[in-house]
């Protein structure tokens, strides 16, 4: 079995310059056939290139995951809100302290 690239040359992976980093990416993408269960693995790790992404990859992607989330929790809010469902149901529903939810409430409809 081939060596996988991280493990021809480590240091590599966890370089400190902008072509480093860059090069590690390429190989990963090119020729690692565990890319994606790497960029699983090291969705959390603050240092190094996993599965083809870089620190600052991974920090845009969560960045992007909780905005999603936000997004999403707030058209149930808006669609319950619609459905005249109360907020002590719609706390329940959601698992969200009531106070929480009132205060999401009150910017949602402060945007709108």
């Amino acid at each position: 079995m081939n060596a996988l690239p991280c493990e021809q040359a480590p240091e590599l992976w966890f370089s400190e310059t902008a072509l480093g980093v860059e090069f590690a990416k390429a190989a990963c993408i090119a020729e690692c056939p565990l890319l994606n269960v790497c960029a699983e693995h090291g969705q959390n790790e603050p240092h190094g290139v996993w599965g083809g992404t870089s620190p600052d990859d991974r920090r845009e992607a969560a960045r992007e995951r909780r905005a999603a989330a936000e997004d999403e929790l707030n058209e149930q809010i808006s669609t319950l809100l619609a459905d005249k469902v109360s907020v002590r149901a719609m706390s329940s529903i959601l698992g969200i302290p009531r106070k929480t939810l009132a205060d999401r409430i009150n910017r949602l409809e402060l945007v709108s």
